[in-house]
C-alpha cells in the first residue's frame, strides 16, 4: 500500500507493515501478539471487529490467533479486515437458519434409514445434523455476547400462536431434545433414535429457523436505529 501525499509504504519497527481495512496503523512492537492487540484495540475504537487476519497474504493459523507468537517478524505484513458487529451477527442468523433447512432434510433422511435398519447410512447424516445443531448454540451465544445481549432477557415468538419466549428458554428446549437423542443413541436405541429425529429436532429444528429469523430481524431493527 502507498503512503500519504505520494510517500512510501509506511512501515513500522524495523519493517513491520500493520493494516486495517486497508489503512496503517501504528504497533508497540513488530510482533504478533503486539498486531492483533493493536488491530483490536483500533477496530473497538471504530465500534467494529476483527474479522480476518492474514499475514503476507496467509490467513493467521487460529494457534496463532489464540496464543500470538512475541517473536520479532521484520519485514512482514500483517492485514487485519474488520466488520459492524451488528451486520455481522445478523448476517450469521441468517446463514444458520438457512443450515437448519439442510440439517432438517438430514435429520429425516437419517429418521428414515434408521427404521430400516439402514445404520451405516443413518449415523454419518446423524453427525453431520449434529454439527449443524452444535453451530446454531455457538452461533447465537457469541453472537449475543459480542453484541452485549443477554439470552436471558431477549424475547422471541418462534410461531404466530405461541407466547414469545427468551432466547435462554429455547436454547433450553433444544438442550433437552439433544440430550434425548445422544441418550438413545448412547443406548442403541434406534427406534427412539429415529422418533427423536423425525419428531422432536425436527420441531426444532422448524422453530428455530423462526427464532434465527426473528433475532435476525431485530437486530436488523437495531441496526437502522443506529442502537
Amino acid at each position: 500500500m502507498n503512503g500519504r501525499a505520494g510517500a512510501g509504504p509506511i512501515r513500522y519497527h524495523r519493517g513491520m507493515q500493520v493494516l486495517l481495512d486497508g489503512e496503517p496503523i501504528s504497533v508497540q512492537q513488530p510482533t504478533i501478539a503486539a498486531a492483533l492487540v493493536a488491530a483490536k484495540r483500533e477496530a473497538e475504537r471504530r465500534r467494529r471487529v476483527v474479522i480476518e487476519a492474514t499475514m503476507d497474504g496467509a490467513p493467521l493459523a487460529d494457534s496463532w490467533l489464540e496464543h500470538p507468537p512475541t517473536d520479532a517478524r521484520p519485514g512482514a505484513e500483517v492485514r487485519f479486515v474488520s466488520a459492524d458487529p451488528l451486520s455481522l451477527v445478523r448476517v450469521t442468523y441468517l446463514e444458520l437458519a438457512e443450515e437448519l433447512g439442510a440439517a432438517a432434510r438430514e435429520q429425516t433422511l437419517a429418521a428414515q434409514a434408521m427404521q430400516q435398519g439402514r445404520l451405516d447410512e443413518a449415523m454419518p447424516r446423524v453427525s453431520a445434523a449434529l454439527g449443524v445443531w452444535q453451530s446454531v448454540r455457538e452461533g447465537v451465544v457469541n453472537g449475543a455476547t459480542l453484541l452485549g445481549i443477554d439470552p436471558a432477557a431477549m424475547r422471541v415468538r418462534a410461531t404466530p400462536g405461541e407466547p414469545e419466549r427468551t432466547v435462554m428458554e429455547h436454547i433450553d428446549a433444544l438442550a433437552r431434545a439433544l440430550a434425548e437423542l445422544k441418550r438413545a443413541i448412547g443406548d442403541s436405541d434406534w427406534p427412539g433414535v429415529a422418533d427423536a429425529l423425525e419428531y422432536d429436532l425436527k420441531e426444532q429444528a422448524d422453530r428455530w429457523r423462526a427464532v434465527m429469523n426473528a433475532l435476525a430481524d431485530e437486530i436488523g431493527r437495531r441496526a437502522a436505529s443506529g442502537a
